[in-house]
Protein backbone atom coordinates (compact mmCIF):
# COMPACT_ATOMS: atom_id res chain seq x y z
CA UNK A 1 0.00 0.00 0.00
CA UNK A 2 2.80 2.43 0.84
CA UNK A 3 4.57 1.59 -2.41
CA UNK A 4 1.43 2.31 -4.45
CA UNK A 5 0.88 5.61 -2.69
CA UNK A 6 4.44 6.69 -3.44
CA UNK A 7 4.12 5.87 -7.13
CA UNK A 8 0.83 7.73 -7.28
CA UNK A 9 2.56 10.79 -5.80
CA UNK A 10 5.22 10.73 -8.52
CA UNK A 11 2.60 10.51 -11.23
CA UNK A 12 0.70 13.44 -9.76
CA UNK A 13 3.85 15.58 -9.66
CA UNK A 14 4.70 14.78 -13.27
CA UNK A 15 1.21 15.73 -14.36
CA UNK A 16 1.67 19.23 -12.96
CA UNK A 17 4.23 20.25 -15.60
CA UNK A 18 3.32 23.65 -17.04
CA UNK A 19 3.62 24.78 -20.67
CA UNK A 20 3.60 28.51 -21.45
CA UNK A 21 3.46 29.65 -25.09
CA UNK A 22 5.00 32.94 -26.22
CA UNK A 23 4.27 34.64 -29.54
CA UNK A 24 4.52 38.20 -30.89
CA UNK A 25 0.71 38.34 -31.11
CA UNK A 26 0.25 37.46 -27.46
CA UNK A 27 -1.47 37.18 -25.11
CA UNK A 28 1.96 36.33 -23.69
CA UNK A 29 4.28 38.26 -25.97
CA UNK A 30 7.59 38.63 -24.12
CA UNK A 31 10.10 36.71 -22.02
CA UNK A 32 9.29 38.81 -18.97
CA UNK A 33 5.57 38.11 -19.35
CA UNK A 34 6.29 34.39 -19.73
CA UNK A 35 8.48 34.38 -16.62
CA UNK A 36 5.72 36.09 -14.63
CA UNK A 37 3.07 33.71 -15.99
CA UNK A 38 5.17 30.72 -14.93
CA UNK A 39 5.64 32.14 -11.44
CA UNK A 40 1.89 32.63 -11.06
CA UNK A 41 1.02 29.18 -12.39
CA UNK A 42 3.51 27.48 -10.10
CA UNK A 43 1.95 29.07 -7.03
CA UNK A 44 -1.14 26.95 -7.69
CA UNK A 45 0.62 23.92 -9.20
CA UNK A 46 4.29 23.60 -8.20
CA UNK A 47 6.45 21.69 -10.63
CA UNK A 48 8.67 21.97 -13.65
CA UNK A 49 7.65 24.30 -16.46
CA UNK A 50 8.45 24.88 -20.09
CA UNK A 51 8.27 28.11 -22.07
CA UNK A 52 7.85 27.58 -25.81
CA UNK A 53 8.68 30.58 -28.01
CA UNK A 54 7.14 31.04 -31.46
CA UNK A 55 8.97 32.56 -34.42
CA UNK A 56 9.17 36.35 -34.52
CA UNK A 57 11.13 39.31 -33.23
CA UNK A 58 10.91 40.21 -29.54
CA UNK A 59 12.11 43.66 -28.49
CA UNK A 60 13.74 44.07 -25.07
CA UNK A 61 13.89 47.49 -23.42
CA UNK A 62 15.50 46.22 -20.24
CA UNK A 63 17.21 43.12 -18.94
CA UNK A 64 15.04 40.09 -18.13
CA UNK A 65 15.96 39.03 -14.59
CA UNK A 66 15.67 35.43 -13.39
CA UNK A 67 15.83 34.52 -9.71
CA UNK A 68 16.07 31.27 -7.69
CA UNK A 69 12.29 30.89 -7.86
CA UNK A 70 12.63 30.52 -11.64
CA UNK A 71 14.66 27.30 -11.36
CA UNK A 72 13.18 24.25 -13.04
CA UNK A 73 11.95 26.19 -16.09
CA UNK A 74 13.21 25.56 -19.62
CA UNK A 75 12.97 28.08 -22.46
CA UNK A 76 12.98 26.73 -25.98
CA UNK A 77 12.01 27.64 -29.52
CA UNK A 78 8.88 26.10 -30.97
CA UNK A 79 9.66 23.29 -33.46
CA UNK A 80 11.16 24.84 -36.58
CA UNK A 81 11.03 28.38 -35.18
CA UNK A 82 13.93 30.85 -34.98
CA UNK A 83 12.83 33.59 -32.58
CA UNK A 84 14.98 36.74 -32.38
CA UNK A 85 15.46 38.73 -29.19
CA UNK A 86 16.80 42.23 -29.71
CA UNK A 87 17.81 44.85 -27.17
CA UNK A 88 18.11 47.47 -29.90
CA UNK A 89 15.96 50.12 -31.52
CA UNK A 90 15.94 50.98 -35.21
CA UNK A 91 16.93 54.55 -36.10
CA UNK A 92 15.21 56.15 -39.09
CA UNK A 93 14.90 59.62 -40.62
CA UNK A 94 18.49 60.12 -41.78
CA UNK A 95 19.62 63.05 -43.93
CA UNK A 96 22.87 63.72 -45.78
CA UNK A 97 24.92 66.80 -44.94
CA UNK A 98 28.37 67.43 -46.45
CA UNK A 99 29.11 63.74 -46.88
CA UNK A 100 27.94 62.81 -43.37
CA UNK A 101 24.58 61.22 -42.55
CA UNK A 102 22.70 62.74 -39.62
CA UNK A 103 19.55 62.10 -37.59
CA UNK A 104 18.15 63.47 -34.35
CA UNK A 105 17.36 61.07 -31.51
CA UNK A 106 16.06 61.70 -28.01
CA UNK A 107 18.94 63.41 -26.12
CA UNK A 108 18.26 61.20 -23.10
CA UNK A 109 19.06 58.12 -25.19
CA UNK A 110 22.81 57.64 -24.68
CA UNK A 111 24.53 54.62 -26.20
CA UNK A 112 28.08 53.55 -27.00
CA UNK A 113 27.46 51.12 -29.86
CA UNK A 114 25.86 51.47 -33.29
CA UNK A 115 25.17 48.88 -35.98
CA UNK A 116 24.86 49.97 -39.62
CA UNK A 117 23.62 47.45 -42.19
CA UNK A 118 24.47 44.55 -39.88
CA UNK A 119 28.02 45.71 -39.12
CA UNK A 120 29.17 47.38 -35.93
CA UNK A 121 30.29 50.93 -36.65
CA UNK A 122 33.33 52.56 -35.00
CA UNK A 123 32.77 55.31 -32.46
CA UNK A 124 34.69 58.38 -33.65
CA UNK A 125 38.26 57.93 -32.48
CA UNK A 126 41.76 59.33 -32.72
CA UNK A 127 43.85 58.03 -34.26
CA UNK A 128 41.74 56.26 -36.88
CA UNK A 129 44.10 53.28 -36.65
CA UNK A 130 46.95 52.42 -34.34
CA UNK A 131 47.58 54.27 -31.09
CA UNK A 132 48.74 57.48 -29.45
CA UNK A 133 51.84 57.02 -27.32
CA UNK A 134 51.65 57.97 -23.64
CA UNK A 135 54.86 59.86 -22.93
CA UNK A 136 54.81 60.46 -19.20
CA UNK A 137 52.88 61.29 -16.07
CA UNK A 138 52.45 64.69 -14.35
CA UNK A 139 52.54 64.64 -10.57
CA UNK A 140 50.24 67.62 -9.91
CA UNK A 141 46.51 67.89 -10.79
CA UNK A 142 45.61 70.50 -13.38
CA UNK A 143 44.30 73.86 -12.11
CA UNK A 144 40.62 74.71 -12.32
CA UNK A 145 39.17 71.35 -11.26
CA UNK A 146 39.03 69.52 -7.98
CA UNK A 147 41.62 66.75 -7.57
CA UNK A 148 40.03 63.51 -8.78
CA UNK A 149 42.32 60.99 -7.10
CA UNK A 150 45.94 59.97 -6.78
CA UNK A 151 48.02 61.42 -9.65
CA UNK A 152 49.46 57.98 -10.39
CA UNK A 153 45.90 56.79 -11.13
CA UNK A 154 44.29 59.85 -12.73
CA UNK A 155 46.93 61.80 -14.69
CA UNK A 156 48.53 60.83 -17.97
CA UNK A 157 50.52 62.69 -20.62
CA UNK A 158 50.29 62.03 -24.36
CA UNK A 159 51.57 63.71 -27.51
CA UNK A 160 50.32 67.35 -27.32
CA UNK A 161 49.00 67.39 -30.90
CA UNK A 162 46.63 64.56 -29.99
CA UNK A 163 44.78 66.80 -27.52
CA UNK A 164 44.43 70.04 -29.53
CA UNK A 165 40.79 69.40 -30.52
CA UNK A 166 39.80 68.64 -26.94
CA UNK A 167 40.49 72.12 -25.58
CA UNK A 168 37.57 73.55 -27.58
CA UNK A 169 35.05 71.27 -25.85
CA UNK A 170 32.71 72.42 -23.11
CA UNK A 171 33.07 70.76 -19.68
CA UNK A 172 29.99 68.61 -20.41
CA UNK A 173 31.35 67.56 -23.81
CA UNK A 174 34.75 66.83 -22.32
CA UNK A 175 33.25 64.37 -19.85
CA UNK A 176 31.74 62.44 -22.74
CA UNK A 177 35.19 61.78 -24.18
CA UNK A 178 36.58 58.31 -23.50
CA UNK A 179 40.30 57.63 -23.16
CA UNK A 180 41.20 53.97 -23.63
CA UNK A 181 44.54 53.00 -22.08
CA UNK A 182 46.18 49.65 -22.86
CA UNK A 183 48.05 48.00 -20.01
CA UNK A 184 50.14 44.84 -20.24
CA UNK A 185 47.17 42.46 -20.43
CA UNK A 186 44.02 44.53 -20.02
CA UNK A 187 42.37 47.76 -21.15
CA UNK A 188 40.99 50.56 -18.97
CA UNK A 189 38.43 53.15 -20.08
CA UNK A 190 38.48 56.64 -18.52
CA UNK A 191 36.44 59.85 -18.78
CA UNK A 192 38.08 63.26 -18.89
CA UNK A 193 37.82 65.86 -16.13
CA UNK A 194 40.04 68.35 -17.94
CA UNK A 195 42.90 68.59 -20.43
CA UNK A 196 45.94 70.80 -21.03
CA UNK A 197 46.80 70.70 -24.71
CA UNK A 198 50.06 72.61 -24.32
CA UNK A 199 51.80 69.51 -22.99
CA UNK A 200 49.18 66.80 -23.66
CA UNK A 201 48.14 66.33 -20.03
CA UNK A 202 44.91 64.42 -19.42
CA UNK A 203 43.18 64.37 -16.04
CA UNK A 204 40.52 61.70 -15.53
CA UNK A 205 37.36 61.83 -13.44
CA UNK A 206 38.47 58.72 -11.53
CA UNK A 207 41.30 56.24 -11.39
CA UNK A 208 41.44 52.51 -11.91
CA UNK A 209 42.95 49.81 -9.71
CA UNK A 210 46.43 50.17 -11.20
CA UNK A 211 48.91 53.04 -11.44
CA UNK A 212 50.12 54.04 -14.89
CA UNK A 213 53.58 52.76 -15.84
CA UNK A 214 53.58 50.43 -12.83
CA UNK A 215 54.26 47.34 -14.95
CA UNK A 216 55.31 48.72 -18.32
CA UNK A 217 57.42 51.62 -19.62
CA UNK A 218 54.75 52.93 -22.01
CA UNK A 219 50.99 52.84 -22.77
CA UNK A 220 49.11 52.73 -26.04
CA UNK A 221 46.18 55.16 -25.95
CA UNK A 222 43.04 55.83 -28.03
CA UNK A 223 40.82 58.89 -27.54
CA UNK A 224 37.22 58.54 -28.73
CA UNK A 225 33.77 60.09 -28.74
CA UNK A 226 34.34 63.70 -29.78
CA UNK A 227 33.08 65.43 -32.92
CA UNK A 228 36.45 66.35 -34.44
CA UNK A 229 37.40 62.66 -34.55
CA UNK A 230 34.55 61.89 -36.99
CA UNK A 231 36.67 61.80 -40.14
CA UNK A 232 36.82 58.23 -41.47
CA UNK A 233 34.32 55.89 -43.17
CA UNK A 234 32.43 53.73 -40.69
CA UNK A 235 32.76 56.17 -37.76
CA UNK A 236 29.88 57.70 -35.78
CA UNK A 237 29.35 60.31 -33.09
CA UNK A 238 26.39 61.11 -30.80
CA UNK A 239 26.28 64.73 -29.60
CA UNK A 240 24.75 65.79 -26.30
CA UNK A 241 21.79 67.39 -28.12
CA UNK A 242 20.90 64.01 -29.67
CA UNK A 243 22.40 64.63 -33.12
CA UNK A 244 23.74 61.31 -34.37
CA UNK A 245 26.31 61.56 -37.19
CA UNK A 246 27.67 58.73 -39.32
CA UNK A 247 30.42 58.77 -41.95
CA UNK A 248 29.21 56.19 -44.53
CA UNK A 249 31.37 53.38 -45.80
CA UNK A 250 31.94 53.03 -49.55
CA UNK A 251 28.93 51.53 -51.27
CA UNK A 252 26.42 52.39 -48.52
CA UNK A 253 23.32 54.32 -49.58
CA UNK A 254 21.19 56.65 -47.53
CA UNK A 255 18.00 55.14 -48.96
CA UNK A 256 18.82 51.66 -47.65
CA UNK A 257 20.51 52.39 -44.33
CA UNK A 258 19.57 49.93 -41.58
CA UNK A 259 20.73 51.47 -38.30
CA UNK A 260 20.30 50.05 -34.79
CA UNK A 261 21.48 51.11 -31.34
CA UNK A 262 20.98 49.46 -27.94
CA UNK A 263 18.23 50.45 -25.51
CA UNK A 264 18.51 47.53 -23.08
CA UNK A 265 21.29 47.33 -20.53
Amino acid sequence: MLRSAFLLGLATTAALAIDIHVSPGGPIASLAAARDAVRKARLASPGEARVIVAAGTYALTEAVVFEPQDSGVSYEAAPGARPIFTGGRKITGWNAESGVWKVKVDPSWRFDALWINGRRATRARSPDSGFIQATGQPLQPLPGVEPTGEPALTLLQVEPEATQALEALSPAELREVNVIVHFSWDVQRYRLATVRAADGTLQFTAGSHRAFFSLEPYHNVVIENFRAALNAPGEWFLALDGTLSYFPRPGEKLETIDAWAPVAT
